[in-house]
């Protein structure tokens, strides 16, 4: 997540692009507190399914990965 942010921030600030996701800001304290958040929650929720032995545990964590994943592809790829 906070590859992301960093990722995003640099390509906002040298105008080459903007944040694709319409509910996100796009300043550095609100990607910030909307990505901590969101990465505590989906912790605390996989963390509670697997203590529970559920199997979908992972498929929060995973999700996350792959967005910021796609999150920092995009910030390379606009570099």
């Amino acid at each position: 997540a906070a590859f992301d942010i960093t990722m995003t921030q640099h390509c906002i600030a040298d105008h080459h692009c903007r944040e694709g996701n319409p509910l996100m800001p796009s300043s550095l304290p609100g990607q910030m507190s909307v990505n901590f958040a969101t990465v505590g929650y989906s912790s605390f929720v996989s963390y509670w399914l697997r203590k529970h032995r559920a199997k979908q545990w992972w498929i929060a964590p995973t999700i996350g990965a792959v967005a910021h994943g796609a999150g920092v592809a995009s910030g390379f790829k606009n570099r």
